[in-house]
């Protein structure tokens, strides 16, 4: 036993050392999720991917038990609860595409709104706040996390 054991360790620890000085070493910055890019994407910066996943989880178990009580078949309930569970995250992909058509009708405007504003010797500040109503309402929620220097 102690000569199949021995070189196993060996060779385990060969291959540690060898992948540890090949593979990078992992950043400690804090990285995003898909799901939190897919949120952030869709306008939806106030719902977190926990609670999404909760979501469909909930609806997931809902449907089921749902089925279950109707037909007392576990296999359909399954089947249900498992075709129910993609729905939440299908409906942030079509907000996400709507959010996407709708500032690319509206981009032209803003950006053509800011040059004129510029052109008219407002600094960008007050170009940005001098928004439209219409180029506001959808270009809000990522304008609302710039920061300006303002000069003291």
């Amino acid at each position: 036993m102690t000569e199949t054991v021995i070189p196993l360790i060996l060779g385990l620890g060969l291959m540690l050392i060898v992948w540890w000085s090949v593979v990078p070493q992992w950043t400690h910055g804090r990285r995003r999720s898909g799901l939190s890019n897919l949120l952030s994407d869709a306008g939806l910066t106030h719902v977190t991917s926990k609670r999404l996943i909760g979501s469909t989880l909930c609806l997931s178990v809902t449907a089921g038990l749902l089925v279950y009580v109707m037909s007392a078949s576990l296999a359909v309930a399954v089947a249900i609860a498992v075709m129910v569970s993609p729905l939440p995250i299908g409906w942030v992909r079509h907000v996400k595409r709507r959010r996407q058509i709708e500032l690319r009708q509206v981009w032209p405007d803003a950006i053509e709104h800011l040059a004129s504003g510029i052109r008219a010797g407002l600094a960008l500040p007050e170009a940005v706040s001098q928004y439209p109503a219409t180029v506001r309402s959808v270009v809000s929620q990522p304008a609302s996390q710039w920061t300006f220097a303002t000069p003291d």
